[in-house]
């Protein structure tokens, strides 16, 4: 399956983890657009924390503490 937008991917992924009740989700393809947005969520005070965790494998692991 092709990703035509990755952005809408990670923005599905963040509202997926809130409904569920989790501050943790992968990411499968985390690009610098992505990485930019998540710090201006935090920066607008919508999450208090984010946390990029990468492990050189298929995607990468965000903690999002303080989920509006």
């Amino acid at each position: 399956m092709v990703h035509i937008n990755v952005l809408a991917d990670a923005l599905k992924s963040v509202n997926n983890a809130e409904k569920r009740g989790k501050c943790q989700f992968l990411i499968r393809l985390c690009s610098k657009v992505i990485i930019r947005f998540l710090t201006v969520m935090m920066k607008n005070g919508y999450t208090v924390k984010s946390e990029i965790t990468d492990y050189h494998r298929a995607g990468k692991i965000v903690s999002l503490i303080g989920l509006n």
